[in-house]
């Protein structure tokens, strides 16, 4: 019985990816979670908003505003500092497991990124995964506009690796389909259905902004019709995030189409025997089945292979009366 797959080109001893979080900020907890059965993990994200916000911070605190060079200067130490930072755990990381180690650019810009990308890949990244969201809130900006800037974002970064690129979007485009069909024309080689985000909400004892970021046992449902719409008809792979927090929920995905499966939450709320968990219950499930590999029955629920192809696309049932 075999759990092997391939993702983004790359060979992994089972589906499971460790999504880009705090728990994989660091050596020591990388090397945790490979010998605790990870097939591969992606790093703790490289935030342009971060980076940006620490260096507007250290010009504002220059006493002399006079000095363009300096600041300059400074904006360029700063920011190589913590490239240097990022490449370092992604080298020191390479020489410490033996699964694949796939860097994350959180970006809204395709300015100095690309650049960075090829930084990461020259440090040993196996894989770069970019995480593009910004919350559009100007009613001039059409969708197709925001599209475009996703792609622009995309080629440029192509331009400078030879490794492969993945992109983890968000569920609120107007066209899922169309986003993702031109985001691989763009040269992306893998997409990551759909990011996770913090939500605001409302204390109404301290009358506060506050955010939630649980997932639900429901919230892999939109992830799993877009896998399902999206597998196979494309030269590309897709890796199911959000709301997986057990083995069912893994093979719910594998089923409709997908290659990889990443998780944190579960991780979060039980520690890395979870994988271990997972793993084994995908095994039983696996002899149950008389299956002896994923590619056995991976997709086999895909919207590709269905008599009905419509059933991913409805919204709504209509449940029979009973009289």
């Amino acid at each position: 019985m075999s759990l092997n797959t391939k993702y983004l080109g790359l060979n992994l001893k089972n589906p499971i990816i460790i999504g880009s979080s705090s728990l994989t900020d660091s050596v020591d907890k990388i090397i945790s979670l490979a010998n605790s059965g990870a097939g591969a993990v992606v790093l703790k994200s490289f935030f342009e908003e971060q980076v940006n916000s620490d260096l507007a911070k250290i010009e504002s605190m220059a006493i002399n505003q006079e000095h363009t060079e300096a600041f300059e200067y400074i904006q360029h130490l700063g920011k190589e500092n913590e490239i240097s930072l990022y490449t370092t755990l992604i080298s020191e990381s390479k020489k410490s497991v033996d699964i694949p180690v796939i860097a994350s650019i959180n970006c809204v810009t395709e300015f100095e990124w690309s650049s960075y990308a090829k930084k990461m890949e020259n440090a040993g990244a196996d894989a770069i995964e970019l995480n593009i969201f910004y919350n559009e809130v100007d009613p001039n900006i059409s969708s197709e506009e925001i599209i475009n800037r996703y792609c622009k974002i995309i080629s440029e970064t192509k331009k400078t690796i030879t490794i492969p690129m993945s992109i983890k979007i968000t569920d609120k485009f107007t066209n899922i389909a169309r986003a993702v069909d031109k985001f691989i024309s763009a040269g992306a080689d893998g997409v990551v259905l759909f990011n996770k985000f913090h939500s605001p909400d409302i204390d109404i004892e301290n009358e506060v902004i506050t955010n939630s970021s649980i997932n639900s046992n429901t919230s892999y449902s939109s992830s799993l019709r877009w896998i399902g719409i999206l597998a196979k008809k494309y030269n590309a792979d897709f890796s199911a995030t959000t709301g997986v927090n057990d083995a069912e929920t893994v093979i719910k995905q594998l089923l409709a189409g997908a290659d990889t499966i990443q998780i944190t939450s579960a991780i979060y709320k039980n520690g890395n025997a979870t994988i271990a968990k997972i793993l084994n219950d995908i095994e039983v499930w696996m002899q149950k089945k008389g299956y002896r590999s994923l590619e056995e029955f991976r997709g086999k629920l895909s919207q590709s292979n269905l008599k009905d192809p419509f059933t991913y696309e409805r919204f709504q049932f209509i449940a029979p009366i009973s009289k």
